[in-house]
């Protein structure tokens, strides 16, 4: 099941991605024109793992990453939605919380 699902992403991330210019090799995904570099997600990841001393597979990394780029574009669409509706704090609006 769980195998199937990652087919299945995967191919939807590719038909996303099946438009007329030829992405960028250091794009994993973009997000309504906004890019997530494999350097984000290989970011993410590390920072994930970075304490885990167990032994992990080829296959295990890969779903992890994949597991780590749909957290990713999900966070940045609600991130873009939150931005199209002003809800959205500004620096200002932060610090004067913050005093």
């Amino acid at each position: 099941m769980k195998n199937a699902l990652l087919c299945a992403f995967t191919g939807a991330l590719l038909l996303g991605t099946a438009c007329n210019r030829k992405p960028s090799p250091d794009f994993a995904a973009t997000v309504n024109e906004k890019p997530i570099t494999y350097a984000d997600l290989d970011k993410q990841f590390a920072f994930q793992f970075s304490g885990n001393n167990e032994r992990v597979t080829d296959d295990q990394i890969t779903s992890g990453k994949l597991e780590f780029l749909r957290v990713l574009i999900d966070n940045e669409i609600m991130l873009q939605k939150a931005e199209k509706l002003g809800l959205l704090a500004t620096d200002a609006d932060v610090d004067a919380k913050l005093n």
